[in-house]
């Protein structure tokens, strides 16, 4: 059973494509995603943690773009089936405020994400959001100039 659910959400600029990022409570930049609350589908999730975290209303795609394994803590290896988790593509169609200002959402270039996500991380923590970030770099590649 699937407990959590990302959102890579992203929007068009005149550079090209961008991703948002949000701060972890370490400080780290992350993608915005969290726990699937009870009765919640884990599209609904994503979206609802996205506007939680970075303050955005969006649109959603329905269909995941990939699934990772989410290992935050050692419960999660204990639970393979339940770390795998899906990343959902959203276009972001406006923002707002955010309870959670510490996170200080921010919009980057695919490839500057990519290195603030594997910053001061050990490898095994920056796999897998390197791997929902490729996912949708490679989704969204039509409409990449970065």
């Amino acid at each position: 059973m699937t407990t959590r659910a990302l959102a890579i959400c992203y929007r068009s600029a005149p550079a090209g494509v961008e991703v948002l990022l949000v701060r972890s409570r370490r400080g780290w930049w992350t993608i915005p995603g969290g726990r699937i609350d009870p009765g919640e589908t884990p599209e609904v999730a994503a979206v609802r943690e996205l506007h939680e975290e970075a303050g955005v209303v969006a649109a959603i795609v329905v269909t995941p773009i990939t699934y990772v394994c989410v290992i935050k803590n050692v419960g999660d290896l204990l639970r393979p089936r339940a770390s795998r988790t899906p990343v959902f593509l959203v276009r972001a169609g406006g923002s707002g405020t955010t309870d959670e200002g510490w996170r200080n959402p921010t919009w980057f270039s695919p490839s500057d994400a990519r290195v603030a996500l594997e910053k001061d991380r050990i490898r095994w923590a920056a796999r897998w959001r390197l791997a929902a970030l490729d996912a949708a770099v490679a989704t969204l590649a039509p409409w990449q100039k970065d």
